[in-house]
């Protein structure tokens, strides 16, 4: 009897530590989805009140609202995802996975469209090719890196420690739009802490130095997959700088293909 008592009390020990282990997902998704929310509040969730108009000064091009509406799904499905894992539905969880592989591959694709669609647009208002190719270059890039990191978790997905937290590195790395300087979270931001601040590079380090932190207090050492998120941060910075710096002519004329 002692002994069954025993077995029973350490199960749901276990079983509390994984769930507390569990909600730094689900804590870490909210916090993500807090500058989406805050970043398209105004120009997209709530265009309809706000009367947001289009950069052109028209309305919104339909593939910006299909983008807009693919990458909010993500976000929001990340959350459900989390919660399920944190509750123990791991059933739920694995079907709505199916689902999950699809929006990844349609954030892809609309992120590509807009992407490419950009050029034209802002060429449009004026803009130079060689304005544009930070922009082109680092959301490309950016969209790399996403692409990279669900395709390890997919191939990782019964690998649970690894999967959880190349998911969580994919949604980091697709954060950006929302703090654009286009937009009124991004402007907020600039004005307080100086145009040439990189506020988002500091919330996405943020994101991975507590994703590390966490690691350390949960397993005492830093988990490979994210080591692996590190370095593909780092990396990703280096080289939309040394491109930047020394392909400028060469994307340029990339640039000047798409318009």
């Amino acid at each position: 009897m002692s002994t069954s008592i025993a077995s029973t009390t350490v199960a749901t020990t276990a079983a509390a530590r994984v769930s507390r282990h569990n909600r730094f997902f689900l804590v870490m998704a909210v916090v993500l989805f807090i500058p989406i929310l805050v970043g398209f509040g105004p120009t997209f969730f709530f265009r309809p009140w706000s009367g947001a108009k289009d950069s052109l000064g028209g309305p919104f091009p339909v593939h910006l609202i299909i983008h807009g509406s693919v990458l909010s799904a993500w976000f929001l499905l990340l959350i459900v995802q989390t919660t399920l894992i944190a509750a123990h539905r791991v059933d739920l969880h694995r079907r709505l996975g199916v689902i999950g592989v699809g929006l990844a591959i349609a954030v892809v694709v609309a992120s590509s469209v807009t992407i490419v669609r950009v050029v034209p647009r802002a060429m449009t208002l004026g803009a130079s090719p060689a304005a544009l190719v930070p922009l082109v270059v680092s959301d490309t890039t950016v969209l790399v890196q996403f692409a990279l990191f669900v395709a390890a978790a997919v191939y990782l997905r019964r690998r649970v420690a690894a999967h959880k937290r190349l998911m969580f590195l994919a949604s980091n790395s697709i954060i950006s739009p929302a703090f654009s300087e286009g937009r009124p979270l991004g402007r907020t931001l600039a004005h307080w802490f100086g145009e040439r601040t990189p506020v988002v590079l500091l919330f996405m380090l943020a994101c991975i130095g507590a994703l590390a932190v966490y690691d350390v207090v949960t397993r005492k050492r830093i988990h490979p997959a994210t080591v692996a998120g590190i370095a593909v941060f780092f990396l990703g910075i280096v080289f939309v700088a040394v491109f930047i710096s020394f392909g400028s002519g060469l994307g340029a004329a990339f640039v000047e293909r798409l318009r």
